[in-house]
């Protein structure tokens, strides 16, 4: 289990999307999924725009849910 956030003074600088490319290189290189829970910080934005930066990385919505986070799946490639 992972707890990945980009501290609020580095955030739109790339920082985040070079780490989700690490994360998805290791991940295909192990032949595993990536299975997380995408919680924004909600001063920042809400959990569907959060998403949305995931799906350019092949995650899907699972469909499930709880307050303030929505579970998303990347698999095998």
């Amino acid at each position: 289990t992972f707890d990945i956030r980009v501290p609020a003074h580095l955030r739109s600088q790339g920082h985040g999307t070079a780490a989700m490319y690490d994360l998805i290189e290791w991940a295909d290189e192990l032949g595993v999924a990536l299975d997380i829970w995408c919680e924004p910080d909600p001063e920042l934005c809400s959990p569907g725009k959060l998403a949305a930066w995931y799906t350019r990385f092949g995650f899907e919505r699972t469909g499930e849910t709880m307050p303030g986070a929505i579970r998303m799946l990347r698999p095998v490639a």
